[in-house]
Parts: C-alpha cells; structure tokens; sequence
C-alpha cells in the first residue's frame, strides 16, 4: 500500500511532468493553497482530475476541489483513502 508521502511525491512527479502548474517552483505548490494562490482555476482542475483518472483510477468531482482538496497534501490524503484496494 501506499503511504501518503509517496502519492504525494508520485503527485508532484505526474504535475511537473505535466506542467500542471507551468513555471511555479514545486516549494510552492507543495504547501500553498492551490486556488488562492492561482495556481489552478477550472480547466486545470479538470486536467488534474484527468491525471487522476488515469494514474491513479479515481474519478473526483471537481466540487471537491474547491472545497476540500485546495493543497498537495489534502489531494495527497484523498488519494491514499479513496485509492482502489
């Protein structure tokens, strides 16, 4: 199983692999809060949500993401319980 400091390092791989949040340096995005600091808006979260989909086989509604998944770690955790066994 993994733990949740492995998503969370396997989650910023797939992010700068993907250049989800372009030019921000990772020590940013790893502890901010996403949408307050305009690191994602909608179609980047529905681009989150498609890297979810495929690397992980999660489907997460995007209202989740707005009120509940707004750090790494938050998205880093949801993961970990909602992964398939």
């Amino acid at each position: 199983m993994n733990s949740i400091e492995n998503i969370k390092s396997r989650l910023m791989a797939l992010c700068e692999e993907y250049e989800v949040f372009g030019d921000a340096p990772p020590n940013l995005y790893v502890s901010a809060d996403l949408i307050e600091h305009g690191l994602i808006d909608s179609m980047t979260t529905v681009y989150i949500q498609e890297i979810l989909h495929e690397h992980f086989s999660l489907d997460i509604p995007p209202e989740l993401f707005v009120l509940e998944l707004r750090t790494m770690d938050a998205l880093a955790k949801y993961v970990h319980t909602a992964m398939p066994v």
